[in-house]
């Protein structure tokens, strides 16, 4: 379902049946349109793909420049997602415990990964962070087991809380410079610090 602002459309909700039928090739593919009824489509509302646990890729059109909290969280089955390079927020928990995902390109104009968007990405192996990021949330990527390294771009200035915490395959990060705002907490993995900062 959607809505219409403007001659604008944002994504509300979803069938979280849909793709159930596995036996049809292709099932759980998702390709959002560019429009609808005429309109442009220009964002994703908060959770709204919350919960499709057949979905197992999704394209977003060119047009979206905004993905709300939670909007894809639990989509346990999705293994891609395309983002298109004109998004400039990404939400809250957008992407928590999608347990299949295993990597994602983060878009140059994004300026913040906030609290908990990637939490629970238990197959998440590699992440690109671009240069415009300068904010990394709590629990941005608590319990990615999977993840082996993060580069952080050289104009982080804060990271959060327990950012990767429980990442118990990391073995390197980079801690920028630039960084301003960052406790402890922020960069264990499992119960012990990384040395390797």
């Amino acid at each position: 379902t959607w809505t219409t602002t403007n001659g604008q459309v944002t994504i509300t909700d979803c069938n979280e049946a849909a793709g159930e039928n596995f036996w049809i090739p292709g099932a759980g593919e998702l390709v959002i349109p560019n429009t609808i009824e005429g309109n442009p489509v220009t964002s994703i509302g908060e959770s709204a793909f919350l919960d499709c646990t057949s979905l197992t890729s999704i394209t977003i059109p060119d047009r979206v420049s905004s993905i709300g909290g939670a909007a894809f969280e639990s989509c346990t089955s999705l293994t891609s997602i395309t983002i298109p390079d004109r998004v400039t927020s990404i939400g809250e928990s957008a992407f928590l415990d999608c347990t299949s995902l295993t990597s994602i390109t983060i878009p140059d104009r994004v300026t913040s990964v906030e609290n908990g968007t990637f939490r629970g990405c238990t197959s998440l192996t590699s992440i690109t962070i671009p240069d415009s990021v300068t904010s990394i949330g709590e629990d941005a990527f608590y319990e990615c087991t999977s993840l082996t390294s993060i580069t952080n771009p050289d104009g982080v200035t804060r990271i959060g809380d327990e950012a990767v915490y429980r990442c118990t395959s990391l073995t390197r990060t980079t801690r920028p410079d630039t960084i301003t705002s960052t406790r402890p907490q922020a960069l264990y993995k499992s119960t012990q610090p990384l040395n390797t900062i």
